[in-house]
């Protein structure tokens, strides 16, 4: 599996060996991405197994962008929280 910076997993989704995600691609939750596949950039896949559903639009993108923004600022927080004890 490889996925690329800035590529969005959703929760409970499996991934196979051989498997890429571009930067800014998306895989839905849930879904599953066989081996060989490869979710292009600004793709959104969906399914079992996946399949490419439609493009993202360039404001989904942003949001997807941001949210990973947040998620990583928040886990340094949580990190830091807990080594100061």
């Amino acid at each position: 599996m490889r996925p690329c910076d800035r590529a969005t997993v959703g929760i409970g989704s499996i991934i196979f060996n051989g498997a890429t995600i571009e930067s800014d691609g998306m895989l839905a939750a849930g879904a599953m991405l066989t081996s060989g596949k490869t979710i292009r950039s600004g793709q959104l896949w969906t399914g079992r197994p996946a399949q490419h559903l439609r493009d993202l639009t360039t404001s989904e993108i942003a949001y997807n962008r941001a949210a990973t923004d947040f998620y990583i600022e928040n886990s340094r927080r949580h990190a830091a929280a807990r080594c100061a004890g």
